[in-house]
């Protein structure tokens, strides 16, 4: 069962190059967008990680304060059902 172990908080659009290389080599980022000062900056990375989340077939849930972007090695979104095997702690 994947571990989710890191939960990013970018606080500037220019967190973006990080988020995306890591979004891109784990399949899948939980981001916090809590840190954010400029409202307009947030959505604006958020619309651009769920663009690369569509691209690549996957999805993106929201829990509490969080987003988990996923996709999926094989481009099936229909793979979300397994969805449940992703673990989280809110500590």
């Amino acid at each position: 069962m994947p571990e989710i172990k890191i939960i990013h908080y970018p606080d500037k659009y220019k967190d973006i190059e990080t988020l995306r290389d890591e979004y891109i080599r784990q399949k899948y980022i939980l981001v916090s967008f809590e840190k954010f000062k400029s409202p307009s900056e947030a959505k604006k990375l958020k619309d651009y990680l769920l663009g690369l989340s569509y691209a690549k077939g996957g999805v993106a849930f929201q829990y509490k304060k969080h987003v988990l972007f996923n996709f999926f090695a094989n481009g099936n979104s229909e793979d979300t059902l397994n969805m449940q095997d992703f673990v989280w702690r809110d500590e």
